[in-house]
This record gives structure tokens, C-alpha cells and sequence, in this order.
């Protein structure tokens, strides 16, 4: 199996030392995510090929259903029709979590600051892949710079798409920006991060240089596929993060933990 955070392996090990037990669930069981309402046969989704320090390498999707993530740990989605939770999916070993979706935004940002939103500006206009164009954002820390000027912590990058505003709304939480209808959606992000304290240095408080949150490699209109935002047959449906990522079914047994040490429990 592929080793996950640290907080992840942690969980998996307190998971075996209690001794806790999960019953087999499956794709059916009750409270598992599921598209509803008839979908127009031409309705199209907004596919965003993305790369940066949050998510890697990642192909977010956004249709009128709600917005999917795949990346390399993984595949998530959250829907309009089930605003309070979110699911993640494990395809390697074939189970999924449904999970609050403040805890969702925590599991995939994996602690990267929020957006600094002291003061938000429009900035240039940019033409993005595909000659697709958006409107740049700088934001600002609220500090003043040696010069009086303000100090800026970020900028993030916004196209137009037409697509629910609750889907716009949450998708804005996730990048920690304020959603406004006049902005569009924020599909791009760079942001600066403070230095550590160092000892005999002057740096504290100092800004790094701007760091590559999210930034769009390709993006595309493509035909809804609504079967992306379920839950595929074969899944099984895990209690926790640690089942999530550790076991084959949903419960964490024995054998998963031995098979990631790659030798028997004693």
C-alpha cells in the first residue's frame, strides 16, 4: 500500500492498538452520496488540469452537480445536493469516507495558510491555457512595508464559468477567498509564507518569495459526466481517514498493518 501523511499512519496505529472493529459497509449503506435530479443531455462540466504545492498534480472538475478532485492521493468530490458532507475515494484499495466538509477543506489544503484577504484588488487581465481568459487578484496582508506601502501575501487567478452559485460559493471556502459573482471562479493561486524564526537573524516576519499554490495547465468544456460524481460499484464505505487509506474493505484489520510493514505482528 502507498504511504500517506504522517497523521495518517499515526491514525492507522492507534486504530489497532485500541482494538477497534468496523463493520463492513458498503456503496448502498446508508448516508453514501448520490447524484440526483435529471440532467440535460447537452449540459457540459469545466475540466481544469492543474499543477502547485496544495494538490500536485491534479484534474479538478466543476459542473452544476458540484466539483470533483483527482490527484495523486486520491479522488474527491463534493454536490450540491449534499452540501454539509464531502467523499473521498481510495481507488487503490477500492473504499471511499464521507466526512464533514470542513474536515474535507483541512485533508486536502494539509495545512497550507489561508489566503491573506486584508485588502483584495483586481489586477491585470491574463490569458490562461487554451486562450482562455481571466482576471487576475492581488491580495494584501494589511502590513505596511517599510515604504508605507501595503504588503502583499498572494494573488489568486479567476475565470468566468457558468455554474451554480452554491458550486462557485463552496469552491471559493476551499481556496480561502471571499466569493464574490463579479470576480468569477478562482482557478489559480500563488501565495507568500512567512519564515521561522531563525536564531542570530532578522528574519521574522520577513515574506518568502511567491509560492505556486494552484495553477491551471489546461482547461476545457467537456459533456457532463455525472457517473464522476458517485461513488463507482465495488466500493466499500470506511468509519475513518485510517481505514480510508490503510485497509481493503473498510476495516482496518490486522493483516493490512502487517502488510504495511511488509512482515507479521507478533
Amino acid at each position: 500500500m502507498k504511504l500517506g501523511a504522517l497523521a495518517r499512519f499515526l491514525g492507522a496505529m492507534a486504530v489497532l492498538l485500541v482494538g477497534n472493529s468496523l463493520a463492513p459497509l458498503d456503496a448502498r449503506a446508508e448516508g453514501a452520496p448520490a447524484v440526483s435530479g435529471k440532467i440535460p443531455a447537452n449540459e457540459t462540466m469545466l475540466t481544469v488540469w492543474s499543477d502547485g504545492e496544495m494538490l500536485s498534480k491534479a484534474e479538478v472538475t466543476y459542473s452544476s452537480l458540484g466539483f470533483r478532485i483527482k490527484s495523486q492521493i486520491g479522488s474527491s468530490f463534493w454536490l450540491v445536493s449534499n452540501p454539509t458532507k464531502a467523499t473521498l475515494m481510495n481507488p487503490e484499495n477500492k473504499v471511499f469516507l464521507v466526512m464533514p466538509v470542513e474536515d474535507y477543506i483541512e485533508e486536502l489544503r494539509e495545512g497550507m495558510q489561508p489566503m491573506p484577504l486584508a485588502k483584495v484588488s483586481a489586477g491585470a487581465d491574463v490569458t490562461l491555457p487554451h486562450n482562455r481568459k481571466g482576471k487576475k487578484f492581488d491580495c494584501f496582508t494589511g502590513e505596511k512595508d517599510a515604504e508605507g506601502k501595503d504588503v502583499k501575501g498572494g494573488e489568486f487567478t479567476c475565470i468566468t464559468a457558468k455554474l451554480p452559485v452554491a458550486v462557485h460559493q463552496m469552491w471559493c471556502r476551499f481556496m480561502t477567498v471571499d466569493y464574490s459573482p463579479k470576480r468569477g471562479l478562482p482557478i489559480g493561486a500563488k501565495q507568500t509564507h512567512r519564515r521561522k524564526r531563525m536564531r542570530n537573524r532578522a528574519s521574522e516576519g520577513r515574506l518568502r518569495p511567491m509560492k505556486v499554490i494552484i495553477e491551471p495547465r489546461q482547461i476545457k468544456d467537456v459533456p457532463l459526466d455525472a457517473k464522476l460524481f458517485e461513488i463507482p460499484k465495488g466500493y466499500h464505505r470506511s468509519r475513518d481517514r485510517a481505514s480510508l487509506y490503510f485497509s481493503v474493505d473498510g476495516n482496518i484489520k490486522k493483516d493490512d498493518i502487517e502488510d504495511l510493514f511488509m512482515q507479521p505482528i507478533k
